[in-house]
């Protein structure tokens, strides 16, 4: 049996600047390999607590996606962004529409693999998945990969230095 968790919202001059989990709730495993810590983020001094039917919807990622990825690579997989409340979606200029509101979708990074590399990997290997994207170095040089546990769409794209999207096939990426 789990005991009670309670989330605290700690209040200074500038509003809400972080959280406090009691019981440790940020500290919770995904997976194999991730901690529901790595995918909420705090530094924009918003309360990005991810609802519970969110937690679950980053855990089903975490399985399908990004611990096989983990596995495979056998290197860690940094998240770079991962859910988003409405409110900080707003302020990082998310799309209106972006999975991350509903933790099906993450940014990311693995340590030492270029985004295409990663994309071509996640392919290969026949991961599942909603929408995949690889940046451009000049662009950040992440990975963003989404998943639904309805209708998976396969979209692969590519994000170029010259802003955009453009299908995977047709990067123009060695």
């Amino acid at each position: 049996m789990r005991p009670a968790v309670g989330v605290a919202l700690v209040a200074g001059a500038f509003g809400v600047v972080g959280l406090l989990a009691a019981g440790g709730v940020m500290d919770e495993m995904l997976g194999r390999w991730f901690r529901l810590r790595e995918f909420v983020a705090t530094r924009r001094r918003v309360d990005n607590t991810p609802p519970p039917w969110a937690v679950d919807n980053l855990r089903q990622l975490v399985a399908e996606v990004l611990d096989p990825l983990r596995d495979a690579v056998g290197a860690p997989v940094r998240v770079t962004s991962g859910f988003r409340s409405e409110q900080l979606n707003r302020l990082v200029r998310g799309e209106e529409t972006s999975q991350h509101l509903r933790g099906e979708a993450v940014d990311f990074k693995v340590d030492g693999l270029a985004a295409a590399d990663v994309v071509a990997l996640i392919l290969r290997l026949g991961l599942p998945f909603d929408q995949l994207i690889g940046y451009a170095p000049e662009r950040g040089g992440h990975v963003h990969v989404s998943w639904s546990g309805v209708g998976l769409r396969r979209s692969v794209l590519w994000a170029p230095l010259e802003g955009g999207y453009v299908a995977w096939a047709s990067r123009g990426v060695a």
